[in-house]
């Protein structure tokens, strides 16, 4: 993508202008022989957008949404063939080393929001995935000086925006007491750009909600969740209404955080003075877009 030349157009400003389409990496690892016969994991942190895997020419998977961590595995022949072939079945593992934490969480009009006992003012920051300059890619030294020149300026909370925020900058709020508001999707059913992830939003929202669960649940900077707060596609919505929740394996697995989700369309009083939402589409005021 970027040997290609830049075009001055409206919206190139998300892509530092380079034209968008359909592109293909490659990288080239070898099974080592101790691995013959064995199941081998390649795990995607996150591919933007609509990533299809091929393994040595063949199909191996595909993951919609460009911020969800997927897996694909594969197994190294016993036969004299030679690659990875890829494989459907689930691996099991020995065992995974992670860093946890352990928390209460109290959250009521008297006391406010209260952790391990003690009240706690949110003075919180909202921030992109991009790095300036440096691009969309994630560097863990990049996710951790933003990170610690907030810590610096006072803040003590952030919210992604507007998706799950990278293992990188994860373990940069871990270590430096940055509290996570962890969020899911930019946009549900409502599109941005004609190609974005609001076309797979139907099928695949429950599945990208379960992979960012299981990928931050034993953070212990991770205050609460938000579904979308952005997005204007709960204009039917009546206002603290709940949006749709994970269910499935991972949906116990965060009793002790909260779930929230705010929309960014207006309302308007009518003559009884009830209130319904604007039929006027409108961008959140803090959205660049």
């Amino acid at each position: 993508m970027i040997s290609r030349d830049r075009e001055a157009t409206a919206d190139g400003v998300a892509t530092a202008y380079f034209p968008g389409g359909a592109y293909e990496y490659r990288k080239m690892f070898s099974a080592p022989e101790e691995h013959r016969g064995k199941r081998i994991i390649l795990e995607f942190e996150g591919v933007y957008r609509d990533a299809t895997v091929f393994v040595n020419g063949n199909y191996a998977g595909q993951r919609p949404y460009g911020y969800s961590r997927f897996f694909i595995t594969g197994v190294v022949p016993d036969s004299g063939a030679s690659g990875v072939v890829p494989d459907s079945g689930t691996s099991d593992v020995d065992a995974v080393e992670v860093a946890f934490g352990i928390r209460s969480l109290r959250l009521d009009p008297e006391h406010g929001l209260r952790i391990n006992g003690e009240t706690v003012k949110l003075r919180g920051a909202c921030v992109h995935h991009d790095n300036g300059p440096l691009g969309a890619a994630t560097f863990a030294q990049a996710e951790e000086r933003r990170v610690r020149l907030l810590k610096d300026a006072g803040f003590n909370a952030i919210r992604m925006s507007h998706h799950p925020m990278s293992i990188a900058m994860l373990d940069a709020c871990d270590r430096l007491g940055m509290l996570v508001v962890d969020e899911a999707f930019d946009m549900w059913t409502w599109g941005k750009s004609p190609f974005d992830y609001s076309l797979d939003f139907p099928e695949w929202w429950e599945r990208d909600i379960e992979a960012m669960v299981a990928k931050d649940y034993n953070r212990a900077s991770r205050l609460t969740s938000a579904t979308s707060p952005t997005s204007p596609s709960p204009w039917s919505m009546r206002p603290g209404q709940c949006t749709p929740r994970p269910t499935g394996p991972y949906a116990w697995r965060s009793p002790a955080t909260g779930r929230c989700s705010a929309s960014a369309a207006p309302t308007r009083r009518t003559r009884n003075g009830s209130t319904r939402p604007s039929t006027t589409p409108t961008r959140a005021a803090h959205s660049p877009w």
